[in-house]
């Protein structure tokens, strides 16, 4: 088995196991959920950075990653603006797992 596919193995388990991971409903306080959302985030940015360290990158692949995160802060920024203070912030870290999450599964079907 080649080096990607083992990565790519590995990834897809910690992407379940991180979806069943990331519930912050239990949480009590605004600053509990805010930390287990900004958890959230980095171990999704995480995975998201493995897999691009290990594509194979050309001038098309960098400009689309560059796009994209020009339209996940773009909608991000949006779904913030749903709400107020606090609630504004859930939404926005809420957006970027989620749209980190889509990008990664969509960047490991690259993988070789």
């Amino acid at each position: 088995m080649n080096k990607s596919l083992i990565v790519l193995a590995c990834l897809l388990s910690s992407y379940s196991a991180f979806a069943f991971d990331y519930d912050c409903s239990n949480e009590k306080s605004t600053t509990d959920i805010l930390a287990c959302l900004n958890d959230g985030y980095a171990r999704a940015d995480k995975v998201l950075n493995l897999v691009w360290k290990n594509l194979e990158k050309n001038e098309e692949l960098v400009a689309n990653q560059r796009e994209w995160i020009k339209r996940r802060d773009e909608r991000c920024e949006e779904a913030a603006q749903k709400g107020n203070g606090s609630v504004a912030k859930m939404l926005r870290l809420d957006c970027l797992i989620d749209q980190t999450l889509e990008q990664t599964l969509g960047l490991a079907s690259l993988l070789k």
